[in-house]
């Protein structure tokens, strides 16, 4: 694996990043503090992960123009096209916000989750 990887605009060939690539241990180690980290969301409160998803989708609307040029930047796509992909993001993270507490239906324990039955 090389020692560093060079990240380059598509549009005119500048260097945008240079950046070092992660290992086996260094994605290992992530993945175990992705795993250690679940529990502790898994207990936030439904109305508190809906206001964590709404101020992280407020916060991709903040720094919209900021997110488009560099998805622009680093995959060449016109800027109104990565503007509509960041309000598309925030859009989501807002929908989802909005559902935490919108489930309806009968839930039923079963073996490694629970089954959600709508009418």
């Amino acid at each position: 694996m090389p020692d560093e990887l060079t990240i380059l605009n598509p549009a005119d060939e500048s260097v945008l990043a240079r950046v070092r690539p992660a290992g086996i241990e260094e994605c290992d180690a992530a993945v175990a503090r992705a795993a250690a980290a679940q529990p502790g969301w898994y207990a936030v409160a439904p109305a508190d992960r809906a206001r964590l998803l709404r101020r992280f989708a407020g916060l991709v609307e903040e720094d919209g123009e900021d997110l488009a040029r560099i998805e622009t930047a680093n995959v060449g796509k016109p800027i109104n096209e990565s503007r509509a992909d960041v309000a598309m993001v925030a859009e989501v993270f807002h929908f989802y916000a909005g559902a935490i507490d919108k489930h309806r239906g009968a839930t039923v324990p079963v073996a490694g989750g629970v089954d959600l039955t709508f009418h």
